[in-house]
């Protein structure tokens, strides 16, 4: 999460993405429904996770050095690596 958040700080990229939230909220409800469980718990769930994720990039943006933003821009840390 924080190498995430560090890259998204050095790729000028938001914390949030609304678009992706929106799909992963329908995606989880739907999850929920075909399991017999309640969509709206998941989907509440699903939000807290966000939201604390959303928190470690903004704080991971705002004590970004411009150093180590720069390495992890070069590097390509973060973008789809499979951490975070």
């Amino acid at each position: 999460t924080k190498r995430v958040g560090g890259y998204k700080a050095a790729a000028g990229l938001p914390p949030a993405d609304p678009d992706r939230e929106a799909a992963q909220v329908a995606r989880f409800r739907e999850l929920a429904r075909a399991a017999n469980l309640d969509p709206d718990f998941s989907e509440k769930f699903l939000r807290f996770v966000v939201s604390e994720v959303i928190r470690h990039h903004e704080s991971s943006a705002g004590a970004a050095s411009p150093e180590s933003s720069a390495r992890a821009a070069e590097s390509g840390t973060g973008a789809g690596g499979g951490r975070g």
